[in-house]
């Protein structure tokens, strides 16, 4: 976890034999009715893609805050995903994860037509 700008991110990746397999990251990017938001980012190294590598450090990561954020006394969080109209393995991804209802979007970085997936997320304890 690091805090670049000051808003939380936190990374986690999955490692075999000393080297990043897949990796996900979830950035605190603002709240939606008072509720925190984390946009969530994932990459799979080539060689590994199409193995579940990306579903599975999503999937973990989440279940992971659920629970430490729930500890902390947290009730819910969202998670969010912007992702490219052409990436389809991403919003395969990411309709299954998140939402399979995405908002059609422009993205204010790219200016490219993206799907943004948003789901609530309720704490464990």
């Amino acid at each position: 976890m690091d805090n670049p700008a000051g808003s939380p991110r936190i990374t986690y990746a999955n490692i075999d034999q000393g080297k990043v397999q897949a990796l996900s990251v979830f950035a605190l990017n603002g709240r939606i009715e008072g509720t925190p938001c984390f946009q969530v980012g994932y990459a799979v190294v080539e060689s590994r893609r199409q193995k579940g590598l990306a579903s599975e450090v999503v999937k973990k990561r989440i279940e992971e805050m659920r629970n430490g954020f729930g500890r902390n006394g947290a009730k819910r969080f969202y998670v969010e995903a912007v992702v490219g109209v052409t990436n389809t393995a991403s919003n395969k991804l990411a309709k299954r994860l998140l939402s399979d209802a995405p908002e059609a979007i422009t993205d204010k970085f790219s200016g490219e037509s993206a799907l943004r997936y948003v789901k609530l997320f309720e704490c464990g304890t």
